[in-house]
């Protein structure tokens, strides 16, 4: 069966695991080049008045990721599971510094081109789900751990792209002459992790694996349940033009940079240990959000000419992290006498923005 609650029995000492791993690297890239140094040309694009052009990069991932095991061993058993997630994306759409785009030629003269997008997107979506349960009748532990984490850059632009190393403005001759313009650099999506952890100490009629036959209940156990779930966001967006060049628009110029990603975090532990005279139960969960975030929405160096020009740079996003931990300690009425029973539960969860 490709899900078992209780996957691995052993009648002393059962030790389960199961680890997942996943990378994801896109390279997303829509460009036109505007200035040929070979040639020493110019890129030249006639759209007609009422044609158009779109230069378009797009992103589109969804992943579920699950990790499961368990265990039910007669005294002793582990059971643990892990899962990492990784996406690193780059999205790029571009109109660099040089090209030349109108409508074309009425004679010598030149007309204006119709609308102009560019546009650049990514939308990411990671169900990142891990379980781990163990059953034992003296120590029992179930740990597991999910880790989802995403790092992107999203750009729309025209004239040169910002780095590290370089950040002036294109200066190959950039002349745009269309109706509307529009730079637009979404990201979205949503990150979910789920991570359930359990440990039941007890002797349970049925269910219970025994060490041998005829075994007495156990007069001492712990049961001990622990989760850690993590969710890391770095994203770049950024809608811009940074050029030394002529734009102009007999519409409306709108340069958009939008990141709507949402976190969702869930960590659940619990424990129980019912022994004859001593039973100790630890259940801990713990749930860390990070977020690193810039959006930018800007113009650098350039010669506008639009009717309307319009910059928007917009964060949305709900981010949630839930943490609970439940232990429960309790010995059985016939060792009352001189028994102990000791139950420790913690939860603890940051979102850190």
């Amino acid at each position: 069966s490709p899900f078992s609650l209780f996957g691995n029995e052993a009648k002393t000492l059962g030790i389960g695991g199961s680890v997942l791993v996943q990378n994801i690297e896109n390279y997303t890239i829509a460009r036109i080049d505007g200035w040929n140094t070979t040639t020493e040309k110019h890129t030249k694009i006639r759209t007609g008045t009422s044609g158009g052009l779109t230069v378009k990069a797009e992103e589109d991932v969804y992943s579920f990721d699950f990790a499961q095991t368990g265990g039910n061993s007669g005294k002793f058993g582990v059971a643990g599971s892990f899962s990492f997630a990784t996406q690193t994306s780059e999205t790029l759409a571009q109109i660099a510094s040089g090209a030349v785009i109108n409508g074309g030629l009425s004679g010598e003269t030149i007309l204006p081109g119709g609308f102009i997008n560019v546009l650049a997107s990514s939308d990411a979506t990671h169900v990142n789900f891990t379980g781990a349960v163990q059953m034992a009748r003296q120590v029992g532990i179930g740990i597991t751990a999910g880790s989802t984490m995403i790092d992107r850059d999203t750009e729309a632009l025209i004239g040169s792209r910002l780095t590290e190393d370089n950040t002036d403005p294109g200066s190959a001759g950039t002349d745009i002459d269309a109706d509307d313009v529009t730079i637009d650099a979404t990201n979205s999506g949503r990150i979910i992790g789920i991570g359930v952890a359990g440990a039941v100490v007890a002797d349970v009629p049925g269910l219970s694996v025994k060490d041998k036959s005829g075994d007495p209940p156990p007069q001492i156990g712990a049961g001990i349940a622990g989760v850690v779930s993590f969710a890391g966001v770095d994203d770049l967006t950024r809608a811009y033009i940074n050029d030394t060049g002529s734009i102009s628009a007999d519409g409306d110029l709108a340069v958009t940079a939008t990141d709507s990603t949402g976190i969702l975090s869930i960590a659940g532990a619990a424990a129980f240990a019912k022994t004859s005279k001593t039973a100790v139960g630890i259940a801990g969960a713990f749930g860390f959000n990070d977020l690193d975030m810039t959006t930018e929405a800007f113009i650098t160096g350039a010669d506008i000419d639009a009717d309307d020009a319009t910059l928007t740079a917009l964060r949305t996003g709900d981010i949630m992290a839930i943490a609970m931990g439940v232990a429960v300690a309790a010995t059985s009425p016939k060792g009352a006498a001189g028994g102990a029973s000791v139950a420790v539960s913690g939860s603890f969860s940051i979102n850190n923005v």
